[in-house]
């Protein structure tokens, strides 16, 4: 009886943990064109204090990549959830090496009522332009307090 018990508490301390910690899904590549691919992430914040998890793109979908390669990342869509909406103002980056490729575009792009659209940023005369799909991106969002809101990222590719 000891050991249901204790069992027991243990599921229900697993569940509670995992709810609480934020999670991303992450649905495709799916190409939508003969030239053009979508990934989408769907990223709710933690319960406890409405951060959202740093996804490590290149360790946790690196299928993804290798289906990508030869692509460049094109535009970045982010819908906020019509129920649990983020904070406004919330702030989006892609890091490759520790380096923002949407070079800032991200700021202040998550909304809490209406979609955001940027395009990544060159490094050629600070132009922008389509960026290659590199190793070691993450995805980050940062500056959101809302208890398990709701943001999907739409990465669009293109070759």
């Amino acid at each position: 009886m000891k050991r249901l018990i204790i069992a027991m508490l243990l599921v229900v301390f697993v569940t509670v943990t995992a709810h609480g910690a934020g999670t991303v899904t992450v649905t495709g590549p799916t190409k939508v064109h003969n030239t053009q691919y979508v990934v989408v992430f769907t990223c709710t914040a933690d319960a406890a204090d409405g951060s959202y998890p740093q996804t490590d793109i290149n360790q946790d979908y690196a299928r993804m990549l290798n289906d990508l390669e030869g692509f460049w990342l094109s535009h970045v869509k982010v819908t906020p959830d019509a129920t649990t909406a983020p904070v406004d103002d919330s702030d989006l980056a892609l890091t490759v090496g520790g380096t923002d490729i949407l070079g800032g575009n991200g700021v202040d792009i998550v909304d809490n009522a209406v979609d955001g659209y940027c395009v990544p940023y060159g490094s050629s005369n600070d132009a922008q332009y389509p960026m290659t799909v590199g190793h070691n991106m993450k995805l980050v969002i940062t500056g959101n307090t809302t208890n398990s809101a709701v943001t999907v990222v739409t990465l669009v590719f293109e070759n």
